[in-house]
């Protein structure tokens, strides 16, 4: 892939439709090296130049701030959105099983987020394990990338500030609210927050599957057929299968727990 065009000397020279296809193929890049499907890169007219982005994972569209596209400053921004939000996608097919995640007690953990995703307060949205394996993937993709660009092309104008800004700054504020609240253990404790709530919206027959706040349907077969994709045995389970393993986990999680409880007190049942 030509990633040239995203030097600001190249990208200050393409229209606002060049710059979009490089997006797209910036897209499919990833989602080649990730063994996943690639989304639909489109941009959105976003009130407000703060909010990038964002991945629609019930329609697979990977929408951009459209002024960011427009702007040559924000050129970094729209970079560092189509790798986090294609991560985003990535977790998505991990979920449901269309792509085989190595590890298999982060993908538990991202399906538990799915179903008890936190918008608030910033802290809970940027460290849950969704948003944090999505940004600390793009923050080294996106680094890596200029990096590459600046030993071929020359200085990046602005990257240092930007790195500073979006990669070090906002997660240093989000670590330092989280540790008022959890302390130095504060990664464990936000996962383990996401677990309770995760198992309370099982028990409670309240299971709904959502990434970047946007419901997704777990079932991917209807899009399968659609879209020829080729997924893994098994890949096609449904929310009510996901429910009931959400359910079986449960029962086993109290099943030991009782056990424990029986040993503790000489066999004894309570």
């Amino acid at each position: 892939m030509n990633l040239d065009r995203f030097h600001l000397s190249h990208w200050k020279d393409l229209s606002f439709e060049e710059r979009l296809k490089a997006l797209q193929d910036l897209e499919h890049h990833y989602a080649k090296e990730q063994g996943r499907e690639p989304r639909n890169v489109e941009s959105e007219k976003i009130p407000g130049l703060n909010y990038m982005g964002y991945y629609d994972p019930s329609q697979d569209i990977i929408k951009i701030n459209e002024d960011h596209i427009k702007q040559d400053d924000f050129h970094y921004c729209c970079v560092e959105t189509v790798i986090h939000e294609g991560r985003h996608a990535y977790q998505e097919d991990a979920i449901v099983g269309i792509v085989s995640h190595p590890d298999a007690g982060e993908v538990q953990k991202w399906k538990e987020n799915a179903i008890a995703y936190k918008d608030k307060p910033y802290f809970m949205y940027r460290l849950q394990p969704l948003e944090r394996d999505a940004n600390d993937y793009a923050n080294g993709q996106t680094y890596n990338l200029f990096q590459e660009l600046e030993q071929r092309h020359g200085k990046n104008k602005g990257f240092k500030k930007y790195v500073k800004k979006y990669h070090i700054k906002d997660k240093e504020y989000a670590i330092e609210d989280a540790q008022d609240r959890f302390g130095e253990q504060y990664i464990q404790r936000i996962d383990e927050e996401i677990h309770k709530e995760y198992v309370k919206l099982v028990e409670n027959e309240q299971v709904h599957y959502k990434i970047n706040g946007i419901e997704f349907n777990p079932d991917r077969s209807v899009k399968e057929s659609v879209k020829g994709r080729t997924s893994i045995p098994d890949a096609h389970r449904n929310a009510q299968v996901l429910l009931n393993e959400a359910k079986e986990e449960r029962h086993q999680a109290q099943s030991l727990v009782l056990m424990k409880n029986m040993e503790r007190d000489g066999g004894k049942e309570r």
